[in-house]
This record gives structure tokens, sequence and C-alpha cells, in this order.
């Protein structure tokens, strides 16, 4: 079994070289360092032999229930996790570390408000406990209490200043609730505290892509120390492989925490089905242990399945090394799930990053970026730490949707509501504020049009209240506004029927949410940026035929959207005909991108060869 490690996560304290507590004799103590010793190597069998000596001796010791309950969570066993924490916390009431302990078990089975009783009752105990403060904040915001989550990590780093871990975990729910500057103040805080700290600078990167008051160059920077930080950690780096150097199949390896209903899943689910299997084939690296029936659809294209969670990088790549795959492909740049930092042992000769993600990983140990021409012009290839490889036509190819009922392309809606519904299903923290400024003059320059739009955080009441303060602020009346809630797969397909035509976002416009409505006949109006992500929907909307739907800038933005907003007859034929016309198109036409998927992973494989 691989070495554990112990990762900074709720609830669960590092062990200590020494065990303090007057529940322990000399004797005891040595022997719970030796166990503690073997726990965190991994070694569960020996841990749990100890931690059972103790106990015969002693059947109440606090530390030692404790310990072996963790043991048995980290051994799959929850039922006996729980039971043993709560053992030690009725041996010891005062018992700190296994009150965190049992209130991390109870969290990671979605016990929440189990796990916010446990991390109140501590504080009952010990008020001005900041890690306490810090776990109740982790467990408000997997409940959806935003508000109480920031109040929580407040408090931790009001009573610890220095606490890395909870100004890393406070910028992560400002982010949830589209607070955008504060959350990147709270994740440079974060690294200022702890440099070393991977996570913060990963999801420093992808928070940045939301703001358009960052430069292209302060984004490459932080790439940049990213790359370096994980390469420095690396003790060894692969140089040599175990791969076929002339193999009549190309063995592709994929790493991804979503081969699952996610946006990855359902772009790769065609391509996996068109490749030529016998010219390509393909090992699944999963990063996260969630599976669902579109996991089941994909498992079949894959030769092997290796899971990596539970394994540490060093760990992962070995195990990606003995797979001997010739390219390894990243599906998640600095998105959650991501393994980013075993790419840096190199446990393939070639890599590169590609569909998950849409800047720079910053890591140097990846050797290429998939894209198209539309995406990354020539002249923006120096945004990359990566080499540019282009697909021919696009760099994506989106799947049909799998439902469990056809649903139909409707009539346009303005032609019996007698206005245009404009309408977005994108992420709050999306919709900044020039956002809402180019959408107030166009709803200020169509005075009975109306705005609708729809997520998961309007599910919270309070949540539509403050946004719809934020569309006033914008000078956006709240009654031309509706805010809808998430709903089903089936029903957010059928929403499509309310809308005429969708306002795309910027700088981080939407990918699949625009494929979608185009298959919806909804088409949606873009702005190309100068970043790859804020060309995106440039780049799916030029694969599909409507280029005249890309604005160059916020004035064409507006006047675009106006000018296609006032023609309801051109915007029925449109729509009436979208769906065939995107069919036919580069961006659902899975055969003929397999293809060129197939060139491309060929292509990065006989250049490595002539090159070595």
């Amino acid at each position: 079994m691989a070495k554990k490690k112990f990762k900074h996560i709720p609830g669960y304290r590092k062990k200590k070289k020494r065990v303090l507590g007057s529940h322990a004799s000399p004797a005891q103590q040595n022997i719970l360092q030796q166990a503690l010793v073997h726990h965190q190597a991994g070694r569960f069998l020996q841990a749990e032999s100890l931690y059972a000596q103790i106990l015969k001796a002693k059947p109440n010791h606090p530390e030692a229930l404790n310990y072996l309950g963790m043991l048995a969570h980290d051994t799959g066993n929850i039922k006996m996790a729980i039971e043993l924490i709560r053992k030690a916390i009725n041996s010891r009431p005062d018992y700190v570390e296994a009150y965190l302990n049992l209130g991390f078990v109870l969290l990671v089975q979605g016990k929440t408000d189990e796990a916010i009783t446990i991390y109140q009752r501590l504080l009952t105990i010990k008020p001005d406990h900041a890690e306490a403060h810090y776990n109740l904040g982790i467990a408000f915001k997997k409940q959806g209490d935003l508000d109480a989550a920031i109040a929580s990590n407040r408090r931790a780093v009001t009573l610890k200043p220095d606490y890395a871990f909870a100004y890393f975990n406070l910028g992560t729910v400002l982010e949830e609730k589209g607070e955008l500057d504060e959350a990147l103040a709270n994740y440079y805080r974060t690294i200022n505290l702890k440099p070393d700290y991977i996570d913060a600078q990963s999801k420093l990167l992808y928070c940045l892509n939301y703001s358009a008051n960052y430069s292209i160059a302060k984004y490459l920077e932080e790439a940049q120390r990213y790359g370096r930080n994980v390469t420095d950690k690396v003790r060894r780096q692969f140089t040599t492989w175990i791969c076929s150097k002339n193999p009549n199949r190309l063995r592709v390896g994929i790493v991804s925490g979503d081969i699952r209903n996610h946006p990855v899943g359902y772009f790769l689910e065609n391509v996996l089905e068109q490749i030529d299997h016998a010219r390509m084939e393909f090992v699944a690296f999963p990063t996260h242990q969630f599976e669902d029936e579109l996991t089941v659809r994909l498992k079949p294209h894959f030769v092997t399945w290796k899971p990596l969670q539970g394994r540490n990088d060093e760990a992962a790549a070995s195990l990606i090394y003995e797979e001997g795959a010739n390219v390894l492909l990243d599906l998640s740049g600095h998105t959650q799930h991501n393994r980013l930092p075993v790419f840096a042992w190199k446990p393939s000769p070639i890599q590169a990053t590609w569909l998950g993600y849409f800047a720079s990983t910053g890591i140097n140990e990846i050797d290429y970026l998939i894209t198209d021409p539309v995406s990354v012009p020539e002249s923006h290839q120096k945004q990359f730490t990566e080499k540019v490889w282009y697909l021919p036509d696009i760099r994506i190819c989106f799947s049909v949707p799998v439902l469990d009922e056809e649903s139909t392309v409707s009539s346009l809606p303005a032609l019996h509501k007698g206005h245009i519904t404009f309408g977005s299903f994108q992420n709050v923290i999306k919709i900044n504020e020039k956002v809402l400024a180019a959408w107030g003059v166009i709803l200020q320059a169509l005075p009975e049009a109306r705005l609708r739009l729809q997520n998961h955080k309007f599910n919270s009441k309070e949540m539509q209240k403050q946004f719809y303060e934020k569309l006033s602020h914008s000078g956006i009346k709240p009654e031309r506004v509706m805010l809808e809630k998430s709903v089903p797969r089936k029903e957010y397909f059928a929403a499509h029927s309310y809308i005429d035509i969708i306002l795309d976002t910027f700088p981080f416009p939407g990918g699949t949410t625009t494929c979608e409505a185009l298959w919806m006949g909804v088409p949606t109006l873009t702005l190309a940026g100068n970043t790859m992500l804020a060309r995106q929907g440039a780049s799916l909307l030029s694969s599909a035929g409507l280029t005249d739907w890309i604005a160059k800038d916020t004035e064409d933005y507006v006047a675009k959207v106006i000018a296609h907003a006032t023609d309801f007859n051109k915007l029925e034929k449109l729509r009436a005909g979208l769906r065939q016309q995107v069919l036919a198109s580069p961006l659902f036409d899975s055969p003929r991108f397999a293809r060129n998927f197939e060139a491309a992973m060929w292509g990065m494989w006989h250049k490595y060869s002539e090159e070595h």
C-alpha cells in the first residue's frame, strides 16, 4: 500500500512527534508514538496492533481510541470510526482533537448537521479555538450557509491572524458568493503566509480567470511561480520510459476527476466512441471516486481504469509510469480534483493539457496545450508555458445530450410574448460589473425586454436578494429580471423555451451552456477577448457558423445584441434551423473531430520519436 500523507483537511490533525496527556503512562506514550509513526506511514496493520495493545491494558484510553478511530476511517470502516471517536470523547469530554476528528468524519460522510453540532459543542468548551471555528466554517459552507461560513472563518483569522488555511477557506466561500476581489485578496494572503501551499496557488490561478482586472502577464507570472513550486517538490523525475517506442496502437492516458456527468464528460463521450481503437487505446486515471451513469457509459472505452485517489503525487506518478502511456493528457488544469503536481514527475514522455481548462497550467513538464486557431491565434502563443498544438477546426467536440425523453426546439418565445427575453445560465461570479453595465445599456435601449437568469446560487433566497441589490446598483430594475433556481437536467433544457437570446458573460464566457443552447435553437451573443478563455465563445460560434454573433468589444456587443433582438423574423428562422446547422458543424461532428484528435496524438508521438 502506498504511503498516506496527512494533509491539512478539516478536523484531521497531523500527528505530532510527541503525544502528551495525563491518560497515558510513559510506556503507553512510547507505544502510542510508535503506532502513530506506522499510521502516518500507511502501515495500518502495525499501527492497529499497537493501538489494540494500549486498549487491552486500558480500554478507555482516549488517545488510542481517537487514533484507532481515524485508522478505521482510513481503512473505510466509517461506522467503527465514529463509534471509537465518540468513546474517546466520552472518556475525555474536553478532548479537542477528538471533537475535530469526529466532525471531520461526519462531514465527509455527508452528515453535515451532525458535524456542525459537534463543532459547536467543542466551541462551548473552547470558545476561542481557531481551528474549531475554521472547521465550522467548512461545515457551514457545505450546508450552503455561506454567510455563516464567512463569519466562522473571519472569527478563525481574528483569533489566529497567521492562519493561512482559514484565509484560504474564506477565499473559497467569498468566491462562491461572487465576491471576486475579496476572494483573490484572501488567496494572496494565504500564499504570503504559506508560499508553498500548492492548492492555494492553483485556486488563485483558476479564480484569476474570472477577473477583468488582472493582466495576461500577471496570470502567466503566477502560473510560472506555481510551476516552479511544484517542480521543486519533486524528488526524482522519470527520464526513461517503458512505453512502446514503435507502437501499433498509441497508448494515451487521461488524468481527470470529471469522467462523469460534467462538462468534460459531455465533451469526451462521442470522441471516445468515434476513436479508431485499432490505432489508439486509452487508460483512465480518475482522480475522484464519484461515478455516475455517464461514467458507466465511458468506462468500456478504456482498456484500464486506475484510480489515483488516496495516492500521493509520487505514488500516483509511479502508477502512471507503470502503465506505459505514450501520451498523458491532463483534462482538469486548475479546476477541482486536478492532479497537476503528478505531471511534474514526468511519468510519460509526452504530456499535454486539453479540454478541461482554458489557460496555461504553468507546469514546465507539460509539453503541449491542445487548442484551435480561433481560441489561440499565433500571436497569443506567448501566453503559455506549454507549446501550442493546434487542432484544425476546434479544440473540443460536444456530445449530443443523452436525455430520457427527446427535448424539442420550441418556437421563438418573443412571437407570442411580444418582447425579447434574454437569458443566462452562468454562475454568479461570471456576472461581473462590466457585464451588468453592458446588460443595463441593452435593457435601457429595449424597454420591453426581460432578463432570465438561472443557476444554483439562486436556490438561496438570500442570494437572490443580494443579487437583486447588485442589479439595482447597475441600473437594472429588479422587476425586469427573473432569477430562477437550478433544476434537473431535463427541466434545464426545457427552460430554453423561455429564452430568445443568450447573453454571454466576459471575460469568462460559457462553454457547455453555449453548446447546449445552440442545440436547443438559442443563439449566444459572445465577446471575443484576448485570452484563450475569453475567446472560447468565439471558437464555439465560429465552428457553428455564427460569426455574426461574435462581438469585438463591449460597444460592439451591445450593438449586435440590439440588432439581433429587434428582428423577430430572422431570429425565428435561425431558431428553427439551428439544431440541424450545429449538428452538421465541426462543433458536433465527432467522427471528424476524432480523426483530428488521432492525428494530433500521433503527430506529437512522431515529433518526439524524431527528436529522441
